[in-house]
């Protein structure tokens, strides 16, 4: 009973957090806070959220590749990048004790989430970038993949990476970062499935909702804007984040 009651919980937390991330990034921040709340072990939370991104990003990706959002000539090089730092990046967690990690994840969540805020208001779109501009960008793709194979919700952060350093739009940014979060994703799965961390029927529940949530997301985005659904899902993330951190073991 505690199981079907748990995996109907983990199928509309994959539902609510990816119909907003697909749009803003990082799902993570919401998702495995809230994993670990509901009693799974930090570390196979994260393993468990990082595998079901896999479906998620997919159907997310579909939504946007369909409207002409994905800017590949840009994104298969970030890809590449991102599979290096994801693969860094979780293999980090595995070596991390599980009560350093859970007040980790509420940290990380939280300067995520200012250092994003900061980006978001200052950004300058111009001209073309120069080849020293998309350099810069292409190099901060390392660090975000280690924060996304070690944790998750980089998406926030190349969002605007993708913003600044390449001039794309919101939407084409969101589109974009697909690719190089699926790479993320795939990259850090692998090193979790290798130590056993992931759980299996978490991830099928939690993903069932995330791809759905995705596809409703992305197509609801693209029509109408996703401005309030950033403001709530920040809000959110950081109640969860501040909860973890006083989270007793």
């Amino acid at each position: 009973m505690i199981l079907v009651e748990t995996s109907i919980s983990l199928f509309f937390l994959g539902l609510l957090t990816s119909f907003i991330s697909t749009n803003t990034g990082g799902g993570s921040l919401i998702t495995i806070p809230a994993m670990i709340a509901m009693g799974l072990p930090s570390a196979s939370a994260i393993a468990s959220a990082r595998m079901s991104a896999i479906g998620s990003t997919l159907a997310g990706l579909r939504q946007f590749h369909k409207n002409g959002k994905v800017d590949y000539r840009v994104a298969w090089p970030s890809a590449i990048l991102s599979i290096i730092g994801a693969g860094t990046g979780a293999l980090v967690l595995v070596h991390v004790p599980e009560a350093i990690l859970i007040r980790l994840v509420g940290i990380l969540t939280l300067i995520l989430l200012l250092v994003s805020y900061f980006l978001k208001n200052h950004l300058k779109l111009g001209p073309e970038p120069s080849r020293a501009k998309k350099l810069i960008g292409y190099s901060l793709f390392l660090f975000t993949s280690m924060l996304g194979g070690f944790f998750g919700g980089q998406g926030i952060l190349t969002t605007y990476i993708f913003v600044i350093f390449f001039h794309k739009t919101i939407s084409e940014s969101a589109g974009t970062r697909k690719v190089n979060g699926l790479a993320t994703a795939i990259a850090a799965a692998l090193v979790y499935g290798f130590h056993g961390l992931i759980n299996w029927w978490a991830v099928m529940a939690l993903m069932a909702g995330t791809m759905l949530g995705s596809t409703l997301g992305a197509a609801y985005a693209l029509k109408r804007g996703d401005a309030w659904l950033e403001k709530l899902f920040n809000i959110v993330a950081v109640m969860l984040a501040i909860k973890l951190l006083f989270t007793t073991l």
